[in-house]
């Protein structure tokens, strides 16, 4: 019997040993890290501050909505209209219908005077609290990304900003949804002679919703949040949220509809629907935002973050070995012939690549934020080893004229007596150079995808990438690769 206990003990130490390294491993993982970020910054907490600023801030702008077509559509109660059954059909519960109770009645709306000093103080203070709910969602998203190196002037501009580029972006999206369906109808016409089918409409307007929720995230996260990183990464995480957002909505809907006749709950069921709408949207835009603040691993470095394209490179074809000596540095072992590369990563979240010659100490050639261009730089810095390795003769000669360097590719000098030269793309620092021949050299390549660069190195003549056009001429000019920055 107590040898069963004693088994039993050991076999649930063994479980609560795997779970922990389990879960170890899934917070080294970009989820993780993105799950860590938002419950350090307390994102539920921030969702439900944001969600209670909606209450105020969408009725003052429907009401500035209702000022501004005054103005401009008086007379037009079917555009009207039409921009109300949209908002509807974006904010769920926003807008009190025949069937179904909401935040406002959009007949009980009347437009603000703006006339005189008294009119247009008026008017600012109704756009201020509707820029609210702006603020409170920029606030959350700077948490998440770690931002706060702009004034609170600069913060309130961009709300405004923002709250006038919601409210293009609604008209767009009246504009495209009238346009869609217009098209629905003649495609029918002239193919099946009949009106379009209920489905097809449908999906056409949640076709609309859909780049309207894209144009929103972007709204958030890249102008509000500031998000500057691969076009990629930030499309795929705007596609998501946007998914993300329009499975939310159809989930409202149907509470909507699930609550509308019962007798207690439906004289609230506007307004709660609308205080889960905008909270869960709030925290879909939060973890998209953490999401993208962990795109680059804090800490010390460890050997598991270097991208496989590299890590075979460096064994299979430079020959040499990846160790990590437990101090957060990344050592590429090139033999006793070669300098050894060593990759560190500091308190600032800035990569450094140093040279460890045989006899002597390390120095600094580069710096830089992105992990994937301090690869691309030791790559570039084991060519001849590795072309040693696979027989390749001659020495590999990087044609970096002005005219070979990659689009927006400009190089800059300041008065750092380490890194004096600064590679810029698109006008933001890449990295940066303890020499002037390896920023040039690094404005050809340090951009291009990494497979790319790998292959050249080990073509005779520095292949499509490297190497000299045929004829002088330039063959990698038109191809805009600015966007593959890291």
């Amino acid at each position: 019997m107590a040898g069963d206990d004693a088994s039993l003990t050991e076999r649930g130490k063994s479980a609560v040993a795997k779970a922990k390294t389990l879960k170890e491993r899934f917070d080294a993982t970009h989820a993780g890290r993105t799950l860590e970020r938002y419950n350090d910054r307390n994102g539920s907490v921030i969702a439900g501050g944001i969600a209670f600023f909606s209450l105020t801030s969408i009725a003052a702008g429907l009401l500035i909505a209702v000022t501004l077509a005054s103005w401009f559509i008086a007379g037009d109660e079917e555009l009207r209209d039409t921009i109300f059954e949209f908002i509807d059909d974006a904010i769920p519960g926003v807008v009190a219908t025949e069937d179904e109770s909401g935040l406002v009645d959009p007949a009980a709306l009347a437009p603000t005077a703006v006339t005189g000093v008294v009119g247009a103080v008026a008017f600012l203070i109704l756009f201020n609290t509707a820029a609210r709910y702006i603020s409170g969602m920029r606030m959350g998203v700077w948490a998440m990304l770690q931002v706060d190196d702009r004034t609170p002037l600069q913060g309130k501009l961009r709300d405004f900003a923002a709250l006038l580029g919601i409210a293009l972006m609604v008209l767009l999206g009246v504009g495209l949804q009238i346009a869609t369906s217009v098209v629905a109808n003649e495609v029918a016409n002239l193919l099946f002679d009949s009106a379009p089918q209920e489905w097809a409409v449908r999906l056409s307007g949640i076709a609309v919703l859909y780049v309207v929720d894209m144009a929103f995230a972007a709204i958030v996260l890249v102008f509000l949040g500031g998000v500057r990183l691969p076009r990629r990464y930030v499309l795929t995480t705007l596609a998501v949220a946007a998914l993300g957002m329009a499975v939310l909505r159809q989930v409202m809907s149907l509470i909507i509809q699930g609550v509308s006749d019962n007798a207690v709950l439906a004289p609230f069921a506007g307004i709660l629907t609308l205080l889960l709408f905008t909270n869960y949207t709030a925290r879909i835009m939060l973890y998209s935002a953490a999401f993208l603040g962990t795109y680059r691993r804090s800490g010390p470095l460890a050997k598991e973050e270097l991208s496989p394209a590299f890590a075979a490179f460096v064994r299979d074809d430079a020959r040499a070995s990846i160790t990590e000596a437990g101090t957060g540095v990344v050592t590429i072992d090139t033999g006793p012939r070669h300098p050894d590369l060593l990759l560190e990563r500091d308190s600032e979240d800035v990569v450094s690549v140093s040279l460890a010659p045989v006899v002597g100490e390390p120095w600094s050639a580069m710096r830089s934020p992105s992990l994937r261009a301090a690869e691309r730089y030791a790559a570039l810095s084991l060519a001849s080893i590795a072309r040693d390795a696979h027989g390749v003769e001659g020495r590999l000669v990087v044609h970096s004229a002005r005219d070979l360097w990659l689009p927006d590719v400009t190089m800059a000098h300041d008065e750092d007596s380490e890194h004096p030269f600064v590679l810029l793309v698109s006008g933001e620092e890449l990295a940066r150079f303890s020499r002037a021949s390896d920023a040039r050299e690094a404005a050809v390549y340090l951009a291009a995808p990494i497979e790319e660069l790998t292959q050249s190195i080990l073509e005779p003549d520095g292949g499509a990438l490297l190497g000299t056009p045929d004829g002088g001429l330039q063959r990698i000019g038109d191809r805009v690769r600015s966007w593959l920055r890291r």
